[in-house]
């Protein structure tokens, strides 16, 4: 009985971790959008959306113009201008 429970739990496990993750969205079909992005931008489906590169600098002195939105990355949320 015990080897019954440790092979299916093994079994369980391996299937489990094995599946690569699926992440199905739709793709964005409005209007061309123009994005602010502090860090890398990321890869991207759609043409109809366009990355543009700014510093914190520019977020923080609100020194962007044209944008439908901003992005920044996680590791420059703490940024500080002193540092």
């Amino acid at each position: 009985m015990k080897k019954w429970f440790i092979f299916i739990t093994s079994l369980l496990l391996l299937s489990a971790c094995s599946q690569p993750p699926h992440f199905d969205s739709p793709i964005y079909s409005g209007e061309a959008l123009t994005i602010g992005i502090v860090g890398e931008p990321p890869n991207v489906r759609e043409k109809s959306i366009s990355f543009i590169p700014l510093s914190m600098e520019d977020v923080l002195k609100k020194n962007f113009q044209n944008v439908d939105a901003v992005l920044i990355h996680k590791r420059y949320v703490n940024y500080s201008p002193l540092s």
